[in-house]
């Protein structure tokens, strides 16, 4: 069963779009966008808990506002993807088209600024709903131990909103972080636990309270892991720099209103800023490995954060005005 059964449900969401809508049995088909868009980010177990307590008029104040939330993700996203099914309907002879009768004509620039605002919408619902989610962990274990949460959990940045205050500006910063989480895992086991370690990694990532100089350390990596992150998500997604931000570009038409701001980036321009970010990160990335060593070697270190380096290739690092070509020890030179 579907998290919207009604119309008034529909019109809390959507006010101005459904204010004439009446029949249910007209509206999209909201349970399979709840499977489509809502159990991807929650998770089935929570889902199913929803979906339960709510056909059973059971739901918390908690679940409720979550529920609330959920439909701004599953209403607009219905809509958008069953757009194109008003016009049309399947008969015994095959598809059939609609009459305008009494209604005016809709031209196709309005039907493409109707999807667009139904993008958005549902957009802003994922960004709404995931911030809820991270700032009210506590009230759903069944998300903190799903997959979709660990996936987030082992990250040294788990929020959109972390992303862009520590890291990189994004625009709608949960919907393009969640897009990226899987690039962003791997960049944070190649780059990052490659160049200090895991068990580093894992200590700052997991401590209760950070001193003074390793949250420093740890600010460094976070601006490491959001510009490398950002330099792989332009090579693997259709992507879009402006004055809101770095994002993640979505589905659009051929014809798509407001094209230049949808549609991806000029390849030199989009070349320039992925050499760009690759090397900003390399520096935050170089200037935390030199941070770290510097704090290892200090007069006071903490005991866990000494036992995590020494398991690492910092145990080896040569700081760069110390590094020597190998000449001087050799005894044969070539010409």
């Amino acid at each position: 069963m579907a998290l919207i059964k009604t119309i008034a449900e529909i019109k809390e969401v959507l006010p101005k779009l459904v204010a004439s809508t009446s029949n249910m049995g007209l509206q999209p088909n909201f349970d399979r966008f709840g499977g489509k868009y809502v159990v991807p980010l929650i998770g089935q177990t929570l889902y199913d808990i929803l979906e339960t307590n709510y056909n059973a008029d059971t739901l918390t104040t908690d679940e409720l506002k979550l529920v609330k939330m959920l439909r701004l993700i599953i209403a607009p996203n219905g809509y958008n993807d069953e757009l194109g099914m008003y016009n049309l309907s399947l008969g015994d002879t095959g598809p059939r088209k609609y009459a305008q009768g009494g209604t005016d004509r809709v031209y196709g620039w309005e039907m493409q600024l109707l999807q667009k605002s139904l993008v958005t919408a549902a957009n802003d619902g994922v960004e709404i709903t995931l911030n809820y989610l991270f700032e009210t962990a506590d009230l759903w274990p069944e998300w903190t131990d799903s997959n979709e949460y660990k996936k987030i959990a082992e990250l040294i940045l788990r929020t959109g909103t972390e992303f862009n205050n520590d890291g990189y500006t994004i625009f709608q910063p949960q919907r393009s972080f969640f897009i990226m989480r899987g690039v962003m895992r791997d960049v944070q086991e190649l780059f990052l636990e490659g160049a200090i370690g895991e068990d580093l990694l894992i200590y700052l990532r997991d401590a209760d309270e950070l001193t003074e100089d390793e949250a420093k350390c740890m600010k460094l990596l976070k601006k490491a892991l959001a510009y490398l992150t950002v330099m792989q998500a332009c090579k693997h997604f259709s992507v879009s720099f402006s004055d809101n931000g770095f994002t993640i570009l979505g589905e659009r038409s051929s014809n798509a209103i407001d094209n230049q701001a949808n549609q991806p980036m000029d390849l030199k321009l989009l070349e320039l800023k992925i050499r760009e970010c690759e090397k900003q990160g390399q520096d935050f990335l170089a200037k935390a490995r030199a941070k770290l060593v510097e704090l290892y070697n200090s007069e006071d270190p903490e005991a866990d954060f000494v036992t995590a380096y020494e398991k690492g290739p910092l145990i080896n690092y040569v700081n760069i005005a110390d590094r020597t070509s190998g000449n001087e020890t050799r005894k044969i030179f070539r010409f």
